[in-house]
């Protein structure tokens, strides 16, 4: 049996997909499951239970051409069951012509006629127990809330030889592909020199998409006079998970860090803006926290963001000031 958990969505969507695909690994007979993810995710899950395929939607398997080249790879692997999360027109088009037997997806999906079981997707619920939602029974109890990521155990003790001895050391990630969910990178840096002050470690974390505000955070902390250990754009993705395992505590916006350090069971503090916990993708560990600025009327604004505020004002970002996030963090690392 080969089944397929189909997510070409953001990095941390994906992240948020492997306890579903885990979970499926553990059927009676073993199946071969495979995870269905953007190329920029797949570095990301080496080595886990489940396999990897890329969906490079955006290049390589795009257009009619490319998806149809897709479709044939799928058709090639004969899968016999799909589990969907992923919510597009697209998708449920693809897996359809790919004659998989059973496809599995949300009823609120665009395209739902095109699966031949569908489950509701509750909001109420956290993506996590959302995405478990789509398992057959007889795979219920074998499901747990944990996601996963690869660990390079080789980089991992390199770091750790040279990163044991010191003060905990606080991750920052700064970035976010959506300009509004961006915490001020001011605030960022105003928030490391008083983590430094009190003698912690920082440690900065992002991907290719953040090397400007990566830059603009360095500035800062250079201007500040704030050493750090610089992970931001200096390791290959696949070295992430087991640098993100250095840190006491990360810091983050609304976006993908946060759930690859909950993989790694690092607490986060979550800083949300423009969207909400409620929409199901706030930190779900205990040890974590969100920061957030309540009783905005405007807020929230987006789903995932946006490129400018709608009001123009910014607050959901401006009034969450530093001194704000010390406090929690100080309380999480008690």
């Amino acid at each position: 049996m080969r089944i397929l958990v189909f997510n070409p969505a953001f990095i941390g969507d994906a992240v948020l997909t492997t306890p579903l695909a885990n979970a499926l690994t553990k059927l009676p007979g073993k199946p071969e499951v495979f995870l269905c993810v953007r190329p920029e995710a797949a570095p990301l899950f080496k080595n886990l239970p489940f396999k990897t395929i890329v969906f490079d939607k955006r290049c390589a398997d795009g257009g009619v051409r490319g998806t149809i080249k897709f479709i044939s790879k799928l058709k090639e692997m004969n899968f016999t069951a799909v589990y969907s999360p992923h919510r597009s027109v697209r998708s449920a088009i693809v897996l359809a012509l790919a004659g998989i037997p059973l496809r599995v997806g949300f009823s609120s999906s665009a395209g739902s006629f095109l699966y031949t079981c569908l489950v509701k997707r509750d909001k109420a619920l956290h993506e996590i127990r959302r995405n478990l939602a789509l398992l057959p029974d007889d795979a219920r109890h074998f499901a747990t809330e944990d996601t996963l990521t690869y660990t390079d155990f080789e980089y991992k003790r390199e770091l750790e030889k040279g990163l044991k001895d010191g003060a905990p050391i606080i991750g920052i990630a700064a970035g976010s592909v959506w300009e509004t969910k961006r915490w001020e990178t001011v605030y960022f840096a105003q928030l490391a020199k008083l983590l430094s002050d009190k003698g912690y470690r920082i440690a900065l974390f992002g991907g290719p998409g953040d090397r400007a505000v990566n830059s603009l955070l360095t500035e800062h902390l250079k201007r500040d006079g704030v050493t750090y250990y610089d992970f931001a754009n200096t390791i290959p993705f696949e070295k992430y998970p087991a640098a993100l395992d250095m840190a006491a505590l990360l810091i983050s916006n609304d976006s993908a860090p946060v759930h690859i350090a909950e993989s790694r069971n690092i607490p986060v503090i979550a800083i949300f803006g423009p969207t909400a916990p409620a929409f199901g993708f706030a930190p779900i560990k205990p040890k974590s926290a969100v920061c957030e600025v309540k009783g905005l009327p405007c807020r929230p604004c987006a789903i995932h963001g946006g490129r400018c505020c709608p009001k123009g004002h910014f607050r959901c970002m401006k009034e969450l000031l530093p001194e704000a996030v010390l406090k929690t963090a100080l309380e999480l690392l008690k």
